[in-house]
């Protein structure tokens, strides 16, 4: 178990690109008010569709297709303000995981604006004649909010939304979210393999676990990137494809160079993360050798 005095472990921090983007996250939280209601999930292994949400909640009963899960792409250390509105425990899924089960940015149009009233214009021309369910706008709509201003400005939640519920393994799930001491009372019902981040009422005190999540990997990520280096920052392009200047790796050949004696679990762990930044790799000394004889 790893304690992080105050701060979330740095590997679930920042932003794929680039970790220095504090104002993104490569996370999705999906909120519940309760322990029960989190248990329930974990053990049904599904988020119910809430709702309806979107631009045409008011044609559910007609379409039957406008219900769904939502979640929040806000930075981790900056959830306290959604724990208020939404409950403070939680699921959290990587963003590429939640695009594969067809989860889209909610788009806020703002009223009067000309992309507000050309939507209308769409969506009133799909109702001539009555209302297709069939109609291709009604995919679209459970991802569309109107904004009035001074009324209804959520667009700070940076919400996510998949239509019509979802499913999920454990091995699915990035972390459970939850209150600092009710795992216990959690893992009584539901036995996972997530890690957990545990916080207080101020969001403060972290833990993750496994430590292999924590502290460990935070390191090894550290010293990976000191050797090695995404090619999209220092290699050239010619028609989409990088000039390799140098010899390319791949993150498992890399992972294996710079830490070969790894156990199985670590392992698989750590490259997991380091794909999601970049799946080909250079050795930044081999760079730094071709640019002095360059």
């Amino acid at each position: 178990m790893g304690q992080y005095g105050g701060e979330i472990p740095q590997h679930l921090l920042g932003y794929r690109r680039d970790p220095k983007w504090r104002d993104m996250s490569d996370y999705l939280v999906h909120f519940t008010k309760s322990e029960e209601d989190l248990v329930s999930i974990l053990q049904d292994g599904e988020i119910r569709a809430g709702g309806p949400f979107g631009s045409a909640t008011n044609l559910e009963e007609r379409l039957r297709s406008q219900k769904s899960v939502c979640l929040s792409e806000i930075p981790l250390d900056q959830l306290n303000r959604l724990m208020a509105r939404h409950g403070r425990y939680g699921l959290g899924f990587t963003r590429d995981y939640v695009r594969q089960q067809g989860g889209a940015r909610v788009w806020y149009l703002d009223h009067g604006t000309p992309a507000h009233v050309a939507f209308n214009e769409m969506v009133r021309q799909a109702m001539i004649g009555g209302v297709d369910p069939a109609a291709e706008i009604w995919k679209l709509t459970p991802f569309i909010d109107r904004v009035t201003p001074g009324r209804y400005e959520f667009e700070w939640e940076r919400e996510w939304r998949i239509v019509g519920g979802l499913r999920f393994e454990y091995s699915d799930l990035a972390f459970v979210l939850l209150p600092d001491g009710d795992r216990q009372e959690v893992e009584q019902e539901v036995a996972i393999e997530a890690p957990y981040i545990h916080h207080n009422g101020s969001v403060t005190g972290w833990i993750a676990i496994p430590e292999a999540l924590g502290n460990k990997l935070d390191e090894m990520t550290a010293e990976f990137l000191e050797t090695f280096g995404d090619p999209n920052d220092h290699l050239p392009w010619d028609e989409g494809e990088f000039v390799w200047l140098v010899p390319q790796w791949s993150t498992v050949g890399a992972v294996e160079y710079l830490f070969s004696d790894l156990g199985d679990s670590v392992r698989e762990q750590l490259v997991d993360y380091l794909d999601g930044l970049s799946s080909q790799w250079l050795r930044i000394s081999d760079m730094k050798e071709f640019a002095e004889g360059a």
